[in-house]
């Protein structure tokens, strides 16, 4: 944001770390025409700011992947949204996450149960 400092930048951070998030969106602040935001001084410079967005973007990667890695061997209900070229189903878990399933294992438009394999 503009005018952010260190502290405020590593607040974020630690909200990331401690909240969890699945998915965050994520970007470089950059200033918005006829917002209270627009009348600040945009003064972190780009460098900056693409360090911070990058250092976030990782730290999200790895919590995403800590997240995923926990789900396996759990099992999950999957609505099946299509199928792959090669005969594999593939949908989304009622949590957003993609799930693949064996050839021949459900259609589209079911809703099935697997087991989490890989992450």
């Amino acid at each position: 944001f503009s005018g952010e400092n260190e502290a405020e930048f590593l607040g974020t951070e630690r909200l990331l770390r401690t909240v969890g998030f699945d998915v965050v969106h994520l970007q470089a602040y950059s200033v918005r025409p006829g917002t209270a935001a627009a009348r600040r001084p945009d003064d972190v410079p780009i460098e900056e700011k693409k360090r911070r967005l990058n250092h976030l973007l990782d730290l999200q990667r790895q919590i995403a992947l800590e997240r995923n890695q926990a789900l396996i061997g759990r099992r999950v209900e999957v609505l099946v949204e299509s199928v792959t070229a090669d005969g594999r189903p593939f949908g989304r878990t009622r949590q957003g996450k993609v799930a693949l399933l064996p050839v021949g294992s459900a259609a589209a438009g079911e809703l099935v149960e697997g087991r989490v394999r890989t992450a």
